[in-house]
């Protein structure tokens, strides 16, 4: 599949954002609560950036002292706004943000890399770097492609049409090699994009089990990767 024009990117988001996409997940759905959470946990440092923040569902809990989201889509912003009257929020690309460089002490990236044509992946971790201070922590999820559930799916004909990028658990960490050292990876046990809260929840207590059962099973079997990581300073 081509990568879509930058007038086709921000088509494809305001489309997305005209009705809510994420916000109306949380408190029915607990298995995207606890996704949330553990995003919440990842993040450190009194100025925090969510990156591709959608409604702010993320953004709102998140721990710092000053903590702004960014988004490309106006309609997300706008919800994010009302739903946040206190919060900072800025229309920007994940390529191109229009922030001082080392104007943070963390830089969150949340289900969002999957989200952008292959050729911006690397402009975007680029631009995490310039705009946290060095040193300062990079915290990220996407779907982990090397998920067993998500070969399942794939098999029977199902997929994403928003994910434009997906990567396997070796790929994510070759991206982030060159400009960060990874200092913890997790690994999430929801399947919140199965849509119904009931399917959601068996699937998430059937790889509780075998999780349980065999641990090492957990890199198989969850959909989603987590990753905290240090800023390097940029070679002189």
């Amino acid at each position: 599949m081509s990568a879509p024009a930058p007038g086709e990117l921000k088509d494809l988001y305001e489309r997305l954002y005209e009705k809510p996409y994420h916000a109306e997940w949380v408190g029915r759905c607990r298995a995207y609560d606890r996704q949330v959470a553990l995003a919440q946990r990842l993040a450190r440092g009194e100025r925090i950036l969510d990156i591709g923040c959608g409604e702010g569902v993320i953004t709102r809990r998140l721990p710092g002292e000053r903590v702004v989201g960014a988004d490309f889509s106006t309609a997300a912003l706008r919800r994010a706004r009302a739903a946040d009257g206190h919060g900072a929020y800025v229309a920007a690309s994940a390529d191109h943000l229009p922030f001082r460089a080392a104007s943070f002490d963390c830089v969150c990236a949340f289900e969002v890399i999957e989200h952008l044509p292959e050729p911006i992946i690397n402009p975007c971790l680029a631009e995490m770097a310039r705009v946290c201070i060095p040193g300062g922590w990079i915290a990220l999820s996407t779907p982990n492609l090397s998920s067993l559930w998500l070969a399942l799916f794939r098999s029977l004909g199902f997929r994403n049409p928003e994910h434009l990028h997906e990567m396997d658990f070796v790929e994510v960490l070759n991206r982030l090699a060159p400009r960060f050292s990874v200092a913890e990876v997790h690994t999430n046990t929801e399947v919140p994009w199965l849509k119904t809260q009931v399917a959601t929840e068996a699937a998430s207590r059937i790889q509780a089990r075998l999780t349980r059962i065999f641990p090492p099973l957990r890199h198989l079997l969850h959909t989603q990767v987590f990753i905290l990581a240090r800023n390097r300073p940029p070679s002189p």
